[in-house]
This record gives structure tokens, sequence and C-alpha cells, in this order.
């Protein structure tokens, strides 16, 4: 089922006609709102699997229009991370936003989204997995079948059989997609396989606030006058802002760091 057969049928759905330029201007998502708080318009590093099988690289600073070669043959992933020069919000802080192609083409651009930036992680990621069934490599899985996951259910049917858990749909930046990637290549895809990341509620003696995440997914966390803040962590280093500073912390320790 997240076989994608026929590459054609891909190029099809994409609006595409089945012909491909091979270089395409990105279109960049609007920043989360949360973000707006933030000292300065974020610049991207881009990472992309070009036409000769390698990952390539390249930075975009505010008011740079970047396009990329991809591959015609291939799904390829794109992923851009947003990162604020100057502060510790450097590359890999902030989730990244990204695209599928040819599945996210619309005319001349390749659209990224901050839902293509979890799918071309995992497509990285399933790439680095060893695998005896070439067939369960990421340029032949599904992605739109995919994407679809995340949709909110029409039905109660749906929503138990066929979508992902409404934790997992609500910010999927708290799914374990490297794990999730090692099951899919290994055994095939089944939505079970994708799981949260284990984390607990715990208090942090920080400012209160409010705090924003990393994730343009996920709520703000506020607290009132007195409180000690809580937050959920677990075994990874967790990045929260707010107009004070910024948060890093795992479920053994952290530290705040002043804008």
């Amino acid at each position: 089922m997240f076989l994608t057969a026929i590459f054609a049928g891909a190029l099809t759905a994409a609006g595409c006609g089945g012909v491909l330029d091979q270089q395409w201007r990105l279109s960049f998502p609007e920043s989360p709102e949360s973000w707006s708080i933030l000292p300065g318009e974020p610049s991207w590093h881009i990472e992309w699997l070009g036409p000769d099988g390698t990952w390539a690289q390249m930075e975009k600073r505010p008011g740079e229009d970047p396009a990329l070669d991809l591959s015609e043959t291939w799904s390829a992933p794109v992923i851009a991370w947003p990162y604020i020069p100057g502060t510790p919000l450097q590359r890999g802080s902030l989730k990244p936003a990204g695209a599928i192609h040819p599945h996210d083409v619309q005319g001349g651009h390749l659209n990224l989204s901050w839902q293509g930036g979890v799918e071309a992680v995992l497509y990285r990621e399933m790439s680095r997995q060893e695998r005896g069934d070439t067939y369960r490599g990421p340029q032949y899985f599904d992605w739109p079948r995919f994407r679809s996951l995340f949709a909110e259910p029409d039905t109660e049917e749906d929503r138990k059989d066929t979508l992902l858990d409404q934790e997992i749909r609500s910010d999927p930046w708290d799914a374990d997609w490297k794990s999730a990637a090692e099951r899919i290549v290994k055994s095939g895809f089944d939505r079970r396989r994708i799981k949260l990341k284990e984390k607990k509620e715990i208090a942090v003696p920080s400012p209160i606030g409010p705090w924003f995440s990393v994730s343009p997914f996920a709520p703000e966390l506020a607290f009132g006058k007195g409180d000690v803040p809580v937050f959920p962590l677990g075994k990874e280093i967790d990045i929260w802002f707010s107009a004070d500073g910024i948060l890093k912390a795992d479920e053994e320790s952290w530290i705040f760091l002043p804008w």
C-alpha cells in the first residue's frame, strides 16, 4: 500500500504532466506566530538529495531566492532548518520545514511546509537504514498517503483505523521518527510503529514566560505569577524560548540562556 509503484503517477498527481524541469525555486512557509518574538528574521540551512544521490547543502539569507537541482527519477527530500544568526538558536535548534519532490511541486516552485519538514526528516532517517529489500527505501514510499494520516478524521472509524494518534497529529515532532524509520525499513509500514517519545512533566525554576516551543505545531506554555513552570521533558534535549531567553532542558538537567 505504501509503495509508489509508478513514478509517472506521482508526477501527474503533482500537476507536472509527467514532465519536470530539473531546477526548482523554493517557496518557504510563514513562521508560526509565536516565533515573532524571536530577535530577528530567520536564515535557512537547506539540505537536499541531489540528482547524483548525494546530499548537498546551502545557506539562504533573508531576501535570497534559491533554486535547487533535484532528481527527475526518484522522489527527493528537501529539509530547511531555520535559525537566528547571532543567537543560541543555531542550525538544528528550530524544527525544519521541508518538501518531498515531486509531490510538493506547484508551477515552477517547490513548496516547503512545516508538515513537509517531518516527512523530509523521516525520508532521511529511512535512507540511513540498512535494508535487504530495496523496495522499502524512501524513494518508493507513498508520501501523499502518509501525509493523509495527519488529517482530522471524518468519522470515529477513521480515527480508530486509519489515522495516527491525536498526540502525534497535534505535534508530529513528539514522535520518535528515527525509531519509526528503523521499523518501516525492516518490516514495512504500519501506523502503529510510530510511537510518541517518552516524556515527564518536570518543574524548572525559570521565568514564567509564556514559553514557546521550537516545534511550529506546539502550543505555548503559560504560567501564573508565582508558579514554577512545568515542561514536558524526556531523555533528549528540548528547547523552549520566551521574551526573556532560551531554556535547554532534558529530564535530568536544564540551562537558561538570556537573550
